[in-house]
């Protein structure tokens, strides 16, 4: 959190706005500035938690903005034990994943892209669904981590997500990354 502020990011309540302030970078950016037949930037929607910052999430999002601008939200659920959601003690879920959500935004900000991230539910379908009340997307990236270590997986998130988003494509993300899979190990 404290880098996004020393780059100028500003945190509005739950939302974080990943645009830089001040003058522009040196370096060009890698989407320019073309829209769609009616004349908006693409809009693409990620789920993903502790895969959120793997480079496998941060291709497909380069690949899916097609080297244009695109405006990236993010929601990151904030995943919990079943006994501390209980007793609604949901706090610490939902400040590991705002930490995870940060480093992810920082990545995409560096790709010049307009990404903006929410910490959403503890369930990635109820998650997407306030996502899409609200953002409108046209395509979904789901970002989880690989067969045999993946509850999304063994809970279908993926297809339930294509039935519920259609007829907006969903593409799947497998991590890759020795990151994720040490995420995964420390919050377990």
């Amino acid at each position: 959190m404290e880098a996004l502020e020393a780059r100028g990011i500003p945190r509005l309540g739950r939302l974080l706005v990943a645009q830089p302030l001040g003058s522009e970078p040196k370096a060009p950016p890698r989407c320019t500035a073309t829209v769609d037949s009616n004349g908006r930037p693409k809009r693409i929607l990620v789920i993903a938690n502790e895969t959120v910052a793997d480079p496998a999430l941060k291709a497909k999002i380069l690949e899916r903005a097609g080297g244009r601008t695109a405006n990236v939200l993010v929601v990151c659920p904030a995943l919990n034990s079943r006994l501390k959601h209980w007793f609604s003690d949901s706090d610490g879920a939902r400040a590991r994943a705002s930490e995870r959500l940060d480093a992810s935004l920082l990545e995409l900000l560096t790709e010049r892209l307009d990404a903006r991230g929410e910490v959403g539910d503890s369930d990635p379908i109820v998650a997407l669904r306030d996502a899409l009340a609200t953002h409108a997307p046209d395509e979904v990236v789901i970002s989880t981590h690989p067969p045999g270590r993946s509850n999304w997986l063994e809970k279908n998130v993926v297809e339930r997500a294509r039935t519920l988003c259609s007829p907006v494509p969903v593409f799947h993300v497998v991590a890759t990354s020795a990151t994720a899979v040490a995420e995964t190990i420390r919050s377990a």
